[in-house]
C-alpha cells in the first residue's frame, strides 16, 4: 500500500510476475513465493494476496470481483489484476504473456 509507480514501472512488475520472479535472466524471487499472491483467500475467493483473481464464475464478492468476473464471463482468458488509487489497474494474462496497465487522471 502506498507505492508510487509510473505506468512503465507497473508494466515491469507485471512482466516480473509473468516471468515467475526472473528478471534479466536472474531469479530474484522464487516462483513459489509469487504464486502465494495468486492463491485465493478464505475471506474472498476472488482475491489473493494483493491481486484480484479472474475468477471462478460462481464467485462474486465485492464490487471489484464483480467487474473481474464479468470480464471473464465475456470470454476473456484467465487473468489477475492489481488495483491502484484513481482506478489505476495492472492486468496480467499469463496465457497470452500479456501485461496491460491502465492509468487515469485523478481530479
Amino acid at each position: 500500500s502506498g507505492a508510487y509507480l509510473t505506468a512503465a514501472e507497473w508494466v515491469k512488475y507485471g512482466q516480473f510476475m509473468l516471468q515467475g520472479g526472473v528478471w534479466n535472466g536472474k531469479t530474484v524471487l522464487e516462483r513459489s513465493r509469487l504464486q502465494e499472491c495468486l492463491n485465493t483467500s478464505a475471506a474472498n475467493p476472488s482475491y489473493g494476496m494483493t491481486f484480484w483473481l479472474a475468477p471462478d464464475p460462481s464467485v462474486g464478492l465485492g464490487s471489484e470481483s464483480r467487474r473481474v468476473r464479468s470480464a471473464s464471463s465475456a470470454g476473456l482468458p484467465p487473468f489477475y489484476m492489481a488495483a491502484g488509487v484513481g482506478n489505476q489497474r495492472l492486468y496480467v494474462v499469463p496465457s497470452l504473456e500479456l501485461t496491460v496497465v491502465r492509468f487515469t487522471r485523478q481530479d
